[in-house]
C-alpha cells in the first residue's frame, strides 16, 4: 500500500493510495492526521465497506476534508481497513 505521490500540493494536483488485496474482501479507507502524541484525528472517508476483487486497485484523494476544504499542510495517513485488520501509508500535503 502506497501513495503516488507521496508528497502532493493539493492545490494543484491529487494523489493515489494503490493497494493489492490477495482475495475478494470488503475495505474501508479514511484518511487521519497524525498529531502529537500519537493521536490522530480523522480528515476523510474516501469508502466505506466497499467490495473489492483480487488484485492491485487504487483510489484517488484531492486533498480535501469531509467537510470539502482543502486540508492544511501537513502530514497524513491514509488508512485501509479490512475485517479488524488495519494498515497505514504516510502522505505529505504541502501548499505553495
Amino acid at each position: 500500500m502506497r501513495f503516488s505521490p507521496s508528497a502532493f500540493d493539493s492545490f494543484r494536483r491529487n494523489t493515489e493510495l494503490r493497494y493489492t488485496l490477495k482475495a475478494p474482501t470488503t475495505v474501508s479507507i479514511y484518511i487521519v492526521k497524525a498529531l502529537s502524541a500519537g493521536t490522530q484525528a480523522p480528515v476523510k472517508t474516501l469508502v466505506e465497506d466497499l467490495s473489492e476483487t483480487k488484485g492491485t486497485h487504487s483510489i484517488t484523494w484531492i486533498g480535501d476534508t469531509d467537510q470539502r476544504l482543502f486540508a492544511p499542510a501537513g502530514v497524513y495517513l491514509g488508512v485501509l481497513r479490512i475485517d479488524q485488520r488495519r494498515f497505514e501509508t504516510i502522505i505529505q500535503v504541502f501548499h505553495f
